[in-house]
């Protein structure tokens, strides 16, 4: 997996490992303001990180989409039950 896929991995699993809800399972958490008030800093937080992620793979100009997409593209028109294309040239 290239260092890309990997940070985008720990970023993703990240994100998803606190509760969805804003709940803590700290049990002197503090106030319900305070708490959205972290919660809505840290989402702004991941928010930039993830603007970064996206950012970093539209400008990734190392031409493997380019290469990778015809292959793709092959596999998915094969074996299809339906003898309409998928995709128009």
């Amino acid at each position: 997996m290239s260092k890309l896929n990997s940070a985008a991995l720990k970023l993703w699993t990240d994100d998803f490992s606190q509760p969805p809800d804003g709940t803590s399972t700290d049990s002197n958490a503090g106030s319900v303001s305070a708490r959205s008030e972290m919660d809505l800093a840290e989402q702004k937080a991941r928010n930039q990180r993830v603007i970064q992620l996206l950012n970093s793979w539209l400008a990734d100009e190392s031409g493997y989409d380019e290469a990778t997409w015809p292959k793709v593209k092959k596999a998915l028109e094969e074996n299809r039950l339906s003898r309409r294309r998928r995709f128009c040239d």
